[in-house]
């Protein structure tokens, strides 16, 4: 029992490191064309950070002369990569992605900004437009959050777990140490 308990403890101290900056991913379906944007929804500034695109074509009709174009704000950020591609096919049932790195500046106005993505592809005749904004939200520090998940109530004398989750937004965390520090009438086995 006394075994099961300690696995039981071990185990509630479970940290959990999340990447860099959470990331959220938007969707983008116009017709049978639909392109997954994957971004972070905040980073500290002065770093740097990847969007991920990924179009796709649902349909088994080939489309022709597909764009995608990136535009930063001059003064937030900035990519030594290629921002704008352009795909003469599509075939019918494929896909194609990339990955882009941008910085944001070390002086750059801590808040909420904007990436604008361009979307565009022939169907038939028709040329079909999208366009969506990518919020990113530009912190000065890392954002740490701890959260602690013990029962509601326990019995005395009574064996309980608890868990310790952190969440790092914006750095990565090393040699992390937990102190936990129970009121008198609480022991540790």
């Amino acid at each position: 029992m006394r075994l099961l308990f300690l696995l039981v403890t071990v185990l509630g101290f479970l940290l959990v490191f999340l990447p860099d900056a959470y990331s959220a991913t938007k969707l983008v379906e116009d017709g049978p064309i639909k392109t997954s944007l994957i971004h972070p929804e905040g980073v500290v500034r002065g770093s740097d950070f990847t969007i991920s695109l990924l179009t796709e074509n649902r349909d088994s009709v080939d489309r022709f002369n597909a764009t995608a174009k990136i535009a930063l704000p001059e003064k937030i950020f900035s990519s030594d990569d290629e921002l704008e591609w352009f795909y003469e096919r599509i075939s019918g049932e494929s896909s194609y992605g990339q990955t882009v790195t941008i910085y944001s500046f070390p002086n750059s106005t801590l808040g909420e900004h904007f990436i604008n993505v361009d979307l565009s592809y022939m169907d038939n005749e028709n040329e079909r437009f999208s366009s969506i904004a990518l919020p990113i939200t530009i912190r000065g520090e890392p954002k740490l959050v701890i959260n602690t998940s013990v029962q509601d109530s326990i019995y005395s004398n009574a064996e309980f777990p608890f868990t310790v989750t952190i969440e790092s937004q914006g750095s990565t965390l090393r040699d992390v140490t937990v102190k936990i520090i129970p009121p008198e009438i609480v022991t540790f086995r």
